[in-house]
């Protein structure tokens, strides 16, 4: 029997997680226990689980906690992302800290859980779900998006930069042949059906928030609900066809969310997109000359966030891409960079050369450009300008290969009368078998 928790921590994520858990339940007898820590979580849990199966935290409901550990470091391990990404005092986020692991902590104990199923598992929740995990011997499934379009990394370990794939050596992928797991096909499974907040619920909700002067200490997670201004978009935006129809040779510099994962836990020589853009920018200019084309393209999330105006001034021949497709502009550049951006792997994948400034699972020197210090962009750049990239291709379909054989599944968490949830049941039964990779290694 698996007692399987699932920390529902994003409510744009709540009918997948919870469409899996009934999924699992009905054909393997995986038995859910939903967390959810924030109100519209826990409203959206009532609509769609048993009474039985949720639990719920309300912070304005207890009392302080003792601390639950005996360091500052380990308190800045779990909630340091968070606090960076949303703000919050040091002491507030312990306190968050202490009620949510204590309540996990007796979750384990009192249903006797087995698994922990979550989402990325990055953020405060997540952490401490890992920690307690370890603490008891716990199965762990983290979740995430696949880099290729309609797939998902589903993961003992963690997700991108923190995946267990990180661990997998070129001696593993780098055969002639692709390794594939042979099991038993779990049948086509489609999602049940799901029942949203309506008006009134989400009414009651703003209304809890506006009325609770202490809401955000409370639940620090949320403070970037808080009314933002947007910011105007400025810039001559071009379309991916008018970039192409040019014809003409030109770098392509791929920007991120300036405050996801991916940026704030693994880039570790730019800590936004406007130092890295101007660093690729410069680069460029003093290896390929001022009259190369520079096309960046602008991350769609971040389009109403952050002002590139006065990036932009200091360039010239920049062409700006917003919410365009991507694929065609790979087709068409000369290379690529980028900080650890799935379209980084997409562009390798594409057989362009990759410049990629993160820490990523395909940050590989077989497979692409490695920057571990920014005076290597320079050298890189001057290989490429006398056509000496230094990376097989034969060595980059095989890895691949081996992510669509061995490690993405497909699928997606936007559900659809066609999704397909058998691929992600599939890949978790592989984890809690513990065989997530092929035995048969070579190494």
């Amino acid at each position: 029997m698996h007692n399987v928790l699932y920390p529902l921590t994003y409510l744009g994520l709540c009918p997948f997680l919870i469409v899996l858990a009934r999924a699992l339940q009905a054909q393997q007898a995986y038995r859910p226990t939903y967390l959810a820590v924030t109100p519209a979580e826990a409203a959206f849990a009532i609509n769609n689980v048993s009474e039985g199966s949720l639990v719920t935290l309300s912070p304005e409901e207890s009392s302080p906690c003792a601390d639950v550990f005996d360091s500052d470091a380990q308190y800045y391990f779990v909630y340091g992302f968070m606090k960076a990404k949303y703000g919050g005092t040091d002491a507030v986020w312990r306190q968050r800290v202490n009620l949510i692991y204590r309540r996990v902590e007796s979750l384990v104990l009192e249903r006797k859980i087995t698994c922990i199923v979550m989402w990325n598992g990055s953020d405060c929740v997540g952490k401490i779900c890992q920690l307690v995990a370890t603490n008891y011997k716990l199965k762990t499934v983290y979740i995430e998006n696949g880099y290729f379009p309609n797939t998902l990394q589903i993961d003992p370990k963690g997700v991108n930069a923190e995946s267990s794939l990180c661990d997998v050596t070129s001696l593993e992928w780098n055969v002639d042949s692709a390794r594939v797991l042979t099991e038993k096909t779990v049948a086509i499974t489609r999602p049940t059906t799901i029942d949203h907040l309506h008006f009134l619920q989400r009414l009651k909700l703003k209304i809890k928030v506006l009325a609770n002067s202490k809401f955000y200490d409370q639940y620090p997670e949320l403070r970037d609900q808080k009314i933002r201004k947007a910011v105007k978009m400025t810039l001559p935006l071009s379309t991916s066809a008018e970039i192409v129809a040019r014809k003409k040779p030109f770098a392509l510099v791929v920007l991120q969310v300036h405050d996801d994962t991916q940026i704030l836990l693994n880039s570790k020589l730019f800590n936004n997109p406007k130092d890295f853009l101007l660093h690729c920018y410069q680069r460029i200019r003093a290896v390929f000359g001022p009259d190369y084309d520079i096309v960046v393209k602008l991350h769609p999330v971040d389009m109403r966030r952050i002002c590139y105006a006065d990036v932009a001034a200091e360039m010239q021949r920049v062409h700006w891409v917003g919410a365009e497709p991507v694929q065609p502009l790979l087709e068409r550049c000369d290379f690529v960079m980028v900080v650890n951006s799935s379209v980084g792997l997409q562009s390798i994948a594409s057989h362009k050369p990759t410049l990629v400034f993160g820490e990523s699972f395909y940050s590989r020197d077989e497979i692409c450009g490695v920057v571990r210090t920014t005076g290597q962009t320079s050298s890189f750049l001057q290989q490429l300008k006398l056509g000496n990239w230094p990376v097989d291709a034969p060595a980059v379909d095989r890895f691949v290969t081996y992510l669509h054989s061995n490690y993405f599944v497909k699928g997606s968490w936007s559900l659809g009368s066609e999704t397909d949830l058998s691929p992600a049941i599939q890949k978790i039964l592989r984890i809690n078998s513990g065989s997530h990779f092929p035995a048969n290694h070579d190494n």
